[in-house]
């Protein structure tokens, strides 16, 4: 008998999401890795509260804090997949957007929710308070509250910092305030998947305020000056950008004229090495209308392991510190909603 793609295709998504649902708790804290790659013979995989341990043995920075379970992958699968119509996705997804509150702080939402030594920053704050809003769980007056709060991130001078320059009117990674008085401040910086994801935030609700056009600008740049090929502080892949920055241009039709044409060159030209790249340069390409080729969703439905999951791959990391996020179900997150879009 023939296969049929589309089929094939959408059945992995539906292994995908039986792999999710599974879960007992909502979504799991991602694991930790000095290793993007996530490949076990060449560094150990463990949960966060082992990463002293990790960088110790590698002679590398360890951080001043103690660190705990993260919200952050919650804030991500919440944002990434739609809302569901099976009971056990409704379920898994109401775990979820609960853990996501979990990790509230007045109008802000913390990475490590449990430490308070670590401030809340504008890319948890910006994901998970637009999941909220585009699942129905946040009130519009509250979601306002929170991109008032947004747009207050940005420099109001450029300078220089030990973390290189900063923009006028872009955005920062951390208030540089003093709300939350139990965090000790985090260093002024940008970083423009960062960016890419206040913005798109932003544009759910408030057109295209002229506060984000410096961080717009930024992001161009980011990506026609060929920067996002070796990726970002916070995050280490390139495609990471692409998929924050088509993100952006799905919400907003100004920011789509200026970044559409040079994201569909990149897309062109960019080589996937993980099954989580091959997930978000998907979403990517189908988020500015360029239509992913055909192999990738192919070959991301080749690489689902036998319980449906795909494996991990460093999504994120901290900072300075050699030290990658990433986990089977945070890659499935994005391979689902990658495999979604392949309906004829």
């Amino acid at each position: 008998m023939l296969r049929h793609p589309h089929r094939d295709i959408l059945s992995s998504a539906a292994r995908g999401w039986a792999f999710l649902s599974a879960s007992p708790n909502g979504m799991p804290a991602a694991l930790c890795s000095c290793d993007p790659s996530f490949d076990p013979l060449l560094a150990e995989i463990a949960p966060p509260a082992a990463a002293p341990r990790l960088l110790r043995e590698r002679d590398a920075t360890v951080p001043g804090f103690a660190l705990g379970d993260e919200a952050f992958s919650a804030m991500l699968a919440l944002s990434v997949l739609p809302r569901a119509t099976a009971p056990a996705e409704r379920r898994f997804l109401g775990d979820v957007a609960r853990q996501v509150e979990g990790a509230r702080r007045g109008n802000r939402f913390a990475f490590f929710p449990a430490v308070p030594a670590f401030a809340a920053d504008t890319d948890c704050t910006a994901v998970a308070a637009g999941a909220l809003l585009e699942h129905g769980l946040m009130p519009e007056s509250r979601f306002l509250a929170t991109v008032q709060d947004l747009l207050r991130s940005a420099v109001g001078l450029g300078s220089g910092t030990p973390n290189g320059p900063l923009h006028e009117g872009v955005f920062l990674v951390y208030w540089d305030d003093t709300t939350e008085p139990d965090a000790p401040p985090r260093g002024r910086k940008h970083d423009a998947v960062a960016c890419a994801n206040v913005l798109a935030t932003l544009h759910l609700v408030t057109g295209h305020p002229d506060a984000s056009l410096a961080t717009l600008a930024y992001l161009r740049h980011h990506l026609t000056s060929g920067d996002y090929r070796t990726g970002t502080r916070y995050y280490p892949s390139p495609a990471a950008f692409l998929h924050a920055a088509a993100r952006v241009c799905r919400r907003c039709a100004r920011c789509a004229d200026a970044l559409s044409a040079p994201l569909a060159a990149a897309l062109n030209h960019v080589e996937p090495e993980s099954a989580l790249d091959l997930a978000l340069l998907t979403i990517a390409a189908d988020d500015i209308g360029l239509g992913s080729p055909p192999a990738w969703r192919e070959e991301l439905a080749a690489r689902q392991r036998e319980d449906g999951s795909w494996p991990a791959h460093g999504y994120f990391r901290m900072g300075r510190v050699p030290l990658w996020f990433g986990s089977p179900h945070l890659t499935t997150v994005f391979a689902v909603r990658a495999l979604q879009g392949a309906r004829p």
